[in-house]
């Protein structure tokens, strides 16, 4: 019987096996659809999750109302950052919810990412139901991203 010789990977060559090493940026121009559902925390956040091709993952806005607490619907303006395991989407918007209606509505730009999404730009809509009593909403997120454009540099000769 031969005798094998048995490799044994060290952590580190293990985990380079494991971990791609780059991330590569978006390109060209992408149409996106997204289903969403987040909890507010009143009066200030909301955290929850997406679902999409190409944003899946989760999701917080920072909240900013701009109409007074007694008013319907209350306006309100944010940073929405969504988190995937590629990267993350910086999104800045604004909009509505309809406290009687039980509905909310979003419009915005992409102002940027992290790991596949550097450099992106766009804008957004989302849309939706929220309820009253649990401060739940659940909706669709939809719009346009666009990959970074790298300048090229001149050719020295």
């Amino acid at each position: 019987m031969q005798v094998r010789n048995q490799i044994r990977l060290r952590v580190e060559e293990l985990g380079a096996r494991i971990v791609p090493a780059t991330v590569l940026p978006l390109t060209g121009t992408h149409a996106f659809s997204a289903t969403l559902t987040a909890q507010a925390t009143p009066p200030a956040s909301v955290t929850g999750s997406i679902g999409g091709r190409l944003l899946q993952g989760s999701l917080s806005l920072a909240v900013m109302p701009t109409t007074p607490p007694s008013i319907n619907p209350v306006d309100f303006t944010g940073v929405l950052t969504i988190t995937t395991r590629r990267g993350s989407v910086t999104m800045q918007g604004m909009g509505n919810v309809d406290m009687q209606a039980g509905t909310f509505i979003d419009t915005g730009t992409i102002l940027g990412g992290t790991g596949r999404f550097r450099g992106v730009s766009g804008r957004f809509t989302s849309q939706g139901s929220f309820n009253v009593v649990t401060n739940s909403l659940n909706g669709t997120i939809t719009g346009i991203i666009s990959g970074a454009h790298h300048r090229q540099h001149p050719q020295h000769p």
